[in-house]
């Protein structure tokens, strides 16, 4: 087993099973889990992939504002957290800088992002310990990668999105977002390609861009939702997850996989990021979910 340095890739799921599809996490679980704490605030998941490094959405570190300024992170304000199943718990590092695939783009929509993987550097290391641990892939190789992942697709092999943002689906159409104490589970489906590409404009480039998709059974009301979060199979990281989306048949999640950004993100390609005087971006789908809990507080 090896373990992982690097970005991953864009992927779509989708909930099958009807035993336990939604639940909180055993302790220890998935000691690779952390996430970006600001103010108290979670805004992102990550995956750590060493003691200096993690993997989360390239969004959650640079984006671009309604002006289409790019906005960077704020890196004195924000901290990377892991070692524990509860928010607001375990232990806490700085970032020193981060870095995202040198194709990371937007795309035609506001909150459709491409290549949307980015790499995360700490000053101090965490200490490993049984709940704090670097995520396994099944190969470093892109090839052997991406072999594995059709298999995962071509067998219908049921996955996991994990995280303490959860969304509650209301209607066909419309969703609610609220965050868990507790990190959750969810057991998802991914699409294969085609079926990714079919869904619309926006993931056929996305799958370009190494972009995969997602859903859950639509009997399944309450699903994680997490950006940044990995998605697991077969006790493997495979894909880093982008947009939530309603993940159904029509919104499916989108996921950035990772055989197309192993390689880069590893051998430091793409843009390093240290700023000094920059503007605090804070995902909008979270500061959503600040509000609605300051509304029912």
């Amino acid at each position: 087993m090896f373990l992982v340095t690097v970005v991953l890739g864009i992927v779509t799921t989708i909930c099958t099973q009807p035993v336990e599809t939604f639940r909180s996490a055993y302790k220890e679980e998935f000691p690779f889990m952390g996430y970006m704490n600001r103010s108290n605030i979670q805004t992102c998941a990550l995956v750590i992939i060493s003691t200096r490094k993690f993997v989360t959405a390239a969004h959650c570190l640079m984006s671009w504002d309604w002006d289409n300024i790019q906005v960077f992170l704020d890196l004195s304000r924000v901290e990377a957290c892991a070692g524990s199943r509860k928010l607001r718990s375990g232990y806490c590092r700085n970032i020193l800088e981060y870095k995202v695939s040198k194709n990371y783009a937007r795309g035609s929509r506001s909150h459709i992002y491409l290549a949307d993987i980015g790499v995360g550097h700490l000053e101090e290391p965490f200490e490993l310990s049984k709940t704090i641990m670097p995520v396994t892939i099944v190969s470093p190789d892109p090839v052997v990668f991406k072999k594995s992942w059709d298999d995962i697709v071509n067998t219908g092999t049921t996955c996991i999105t994990m995280g303490w943002s959860v969304v509650t689906v209301t209607s066909e159409y419309e969703h609610s977002f609220y965050v868990e104490d507790y990190i959750h589970l969810s057991n998802v489906q991914p699409w294969n390609d085609t079926k990714c590409r079919a869904a619309d404009r926006d993931r056929e480039n996305m799958v370009s861009f190494g972009g995969i998709c997602i859903s859950c059974d639509r009997t399944e009301l309450t699903r994680v939702s997490e950006e940044g979060s990995a998605l697991y199979c077969n006790g493997k990281w495979y894909a880093v997850m982008s947009d939530v989306g309603l993940m159904n048949e029509r919104r499916p999640g989108r996921l950035v996989l990772l055989a197309d950004f192993i390689k880069e993100l590893n051998i430091s390609h793409g843009t390093s990021v240290k700023p000094t005087k920059v503007l605090v971006f804070v995902p909008p789908i979270l500061l959503y979910v600040y509000v609605i809990k300051c509304i029912l507080g």
